[in-house]
Formats: structure tokens, sequence, C-alpha cells
């Protein structure tokens, strides 16, 4: 599957979003008799698209008009306002020309049902909720298909240095999660920075130590330096603390907090953004360096031999008897087979082996109780954070 996100027809070479409209709209007959790569591929003439800075939204033909329109209807909250607005008035002018009112009036019609089926959706499917101060709730970003999800994973970085961390961490985290579940490719430089945001990764204590130290030296309020140098040389005395993801969940928010405090808002090699420093390593890279381990997509990192306490009817029961089959001897489950494939699995599933590691009494070797001895609290972090964001909200 492509990695571009399908706004419009030129965009849709595979045709797998066309197949999908053509099952939610009624298409007339004038459309379905037309030449499909004319009325999809467009013209060479610019003043032939909706959107003729891009050379988007075709509208030579009646057919390709009303293709357009759909996918206009379907996909405009993907657009900036703007060119919402510019695309919707060129659009609606072509619509007028070729005389096809009615079915553009079916089209808006049937949109308006798809929002509000969409409406019925569970949260999980949404990546982005907006808390109101009224209490109610805005949904943004439905994911219903790999198309869907690679718009939201589109949209997030466009504009994650408008989010708070908490909700890039959550956003990340649901993205990615539908990925798996629609195998969408959201291609590489994406997919790391998702995993960075999302909390996947671990980190290299010295540079953490440096970053804090870093902003600590950007406050002026001598208090806010004390509290940062303070944290800087626990980093530095006890780097344990920060082996549990989240435990750098935390301070990933701390940190972004301060950055907007201190009016942080572009990021370079100099002044990093906190998930580049704290989930700068990816754990399967550890692991690949390390012998006998083996990193899952959660973050939690195992030695292979742990994997033989593991009974093959438990993996079956969660897993599948596909899987059972691949990591598993007569004898049992296999360490080094588990190992080669355990680290591949999607993220809900590497979630249910995490818990059936923990019901076989096997904990990471590379992670700690978020609140044992070496752990950083959720009421130490507040207690900071407050320190310098109080008014600041």
């Amino acid at each position: 599957m492509s990695s571009v996100t399908v706004l419009d027809p030129t965009m849709d070479v595979s045709r797998e979003e066309f197949a999908r409209l053509l099952q939610l709209y009624a298409f007339p007959d004038f459309v379905k008799k037309a030449d499909m790569n004319n009325m999809l591929n467009g013209d060479p003439a610019t003043t032939a698209y909706a959107d003729p800075v891009n050379k988007m939204f075709p509208v030579h033909t009646a057919a390709a008009t009303f293709t357009s329109a759909v996918y206009f209807h379907e996909k405009k909250a993907s657009l900036r306002p703007k060119d919402r607005e510019r695309i919707q008035q060129r659009l609606e002018g072509h619509v007028g020309y070729f005389c096809i009112w009615p079915h553009y009036q079916e089209i808006i019609k049937q949109a308006e049902e798809n929002k509000r089926a969409s409406e019925d959706l569970p949260d999980s499917s949404y990546a982005y909720l907006y808390r109101c101060k009224d209490g109610s709730v805005e949904k943004f970003l439905p994911m219903r298909s790999a198309d869907e999800v690679k718009a939201a994973s589109d949209w997030l970085a466009q504009y994650r240095g408008s989010l708070p961390f908490s909700n890039r961490n959550t956003i990340a985290n649901k993205i990615l999660d539908k990925a798996a579940e629609f195998d969408a490719d959201l291609g590489a430089d994406e997919t790391d920075q998702l995993m960075k945001q999302a909390g996947d990764g671990l980190c290299d204590p010295t540079e953490v130590y440096e970053m804090i130290l870093q902003r600590a030296h950007l406050f002026k309020e001598a208090g806010h330096r004390e509290k940062f140098e303070s944290l800087a040389e626990s980093v530095k005395t006890n780097p344990e603390r920060f082996m549990e993801r989240e435990n750098r969940v935390k301070l990933a928010g701390v940190i972004d907090k301060a950055d907007r405090a201190l009016g942080i808002r572009q990021y370079s090699d100099r002044i990093k953004r906190p998930e580049d420093v704290l989930f700068s390593i990816f754990a399967s890279k550890v692991a690949a360096d390390s012998e006998g381990l083996c990193a899952l997509t959660t973050g939690n990192v195992y030695h292979a031999d742990q994997f033989t306490k593991l009974s093959r009817d438990d993996v079956e029961a969660v897993l599948g008897s596909d899987f059972a089959d691949q990591v598993s001897t007569p004898y049992g489950v296999d360490a080094e087979k588990m190992a080669s494939i355990a680290h591949t699995l999607p993220r809900p599933d590497a979630e249910d082996l995490d818990r059936l590691m923990l019901a076989a009494g096997e904990s990471p070797q590379m992670s700690k109780a978020a609140q044992d001895a070496y752990g950083m609290t959720d009421e130490q972090l507040a207690a900071l954070s407050y320190t310098y964001t109080v008014g600041n909200e």
C-alpha cells in the first residue's frame, strides 16, 4: 500500500479508495459508463482542476466533477480551511456548468449520513478527542481504514508543534495500534516519529542529563532552575530510574511543558524535542546488538530464555494456533524461535505477550516497576511540573 494519503482521484493509484467509495455513494450511469482512467487521472490543463495549484480534484468532464466531489466531501476534513473553501467554490462552479446539481446534492446528503454514522464509532477509532470546558467531547480523525490511519498520521506530523506531548503520546499510540490493525504503510520516517511520540524506545541517560541541564540554564527564576538542576543530577547519579518507559513518558510531558513555558517553538540539533532524546534508541536496535535479547514493540526487552517459561497452550490460546506452531517444538516453546518472531508482533499482540510473560512470573530485563525504589512517582513529577506551569495552561 502506498504511504501517500489519498485525498482526491488523481492520488488513488491503486483504486482502493475508489472501490470503497463505490460502496458508500450512488454513482449515476454517466459516471459508471465513463472511461475510468480519463475520469480519475485528470487533464494536463491546470484549469481542469478544482485545485489547479496542486492539480487535484479533476473537473474536466461531468463524470470527473462528480467523482471529485465525492472524494472532496469525504476528505475535506483533512484539508486546510482556506484550501477547502477555495476548492469547494471551484468544484461547485463546474457542478453548475455540467448541470449535475441534483447529483451533487445527493453527494452532500450521503456525506452527512456517513459523518453521523461515524459518530457512533468508539472513542478508540478516533485519533484525537478534544475535551471542551463544558465537559463535552469532540471527536476528530476517524480511523476506519488504512487510508484514514495515514491521514491521521499526516495530521499529527503537521500539527505536533501545537499539541502538548501528553496529547501527542495518546494520539500516536492510537495511530500505531490502528496501523497494525489495518496493515497501513506509514513510511519509515513517519513511523519512527510516531514511535518516539508513543514512547517506544530507549534513551542515553547522558543525553537526558544534558537536555534537562540545558533547560535549567534557560530558566531565569532561581527556583525553577534549581529544581531542574537537581533533576538533571538525579539522572546522572541514578540513570536506572529512566529504564522504565512510563517514567520517561511522564518526563517527556514535563520537559514539553517547560519548553512551552520557556517559549521554545523551534527545535534543532542543539535544542531537541524531548521525545527525540528520551526515546531516541529503539529497543529493537538494542536487542539486535545484544546477544540473547528480544525487544517487543511495547518497548519491553526479554532474554530469549525467558520465553521457555511459557506453555504452548497459553501461547495458542492468546496468540493463535499458527503463531504457536511457529514458535514451538514437541517439547514446548522454543526460545530461539520465539525471539526471532516475537519482535515483529504488532503492539496489541505484543501487549498480550507481555501479559503472558507476567502471568508466567517473568519481568522484562530492561524495565522496572513504575513505583519501585528507582521510580519517579506521579506526585514527584507533578510537583516539579507545577512550579512553573501555573498560569501557563
